[in-house]
């Protein structure tokens, strides 16, 4: 990145699928244990600020609730994400 070049590496959109098919499955336990339950947890998320707002939302559903992603685009950056989501009641 130092270099300009903004490319993405390759591993985020996996690492960002497996997060949308955790939410949607509600396995929220392995979200939780990011750093342990994917291989690329630890890249994705190197330090916790990168993930504590994605634990504080999805804390806020309840099995009742839907969760559907608004900003789904394969990734376009080196080592980000944008996906985002919205918890309806």
């Amino acid at each position: 990145m130092r270099t300009g070049d903004f490319s993405p590496f390759g591993w985020e959109a996996e690492y960002e699928e497996w997060i949308k098919r955790q939410v949607a499955e509600r396995n929220f336990k392995k979200i939780v244990d990011y750093e342990r339950s994917h291989a690329l947890g630890k890249l994705a998320a190197p330090t916790p600020d990168h993930f504590v707002p994605v634990l504080y939302s999805l804390g806020l559903a309840d099995n009742k609730d839907d969760i559907q992603f608004f900003y789904d685009h394969e990734p376009e950056k080196a080592a980000f994400s944008e996906l985002s989501f919205i918890i309806h009641s």
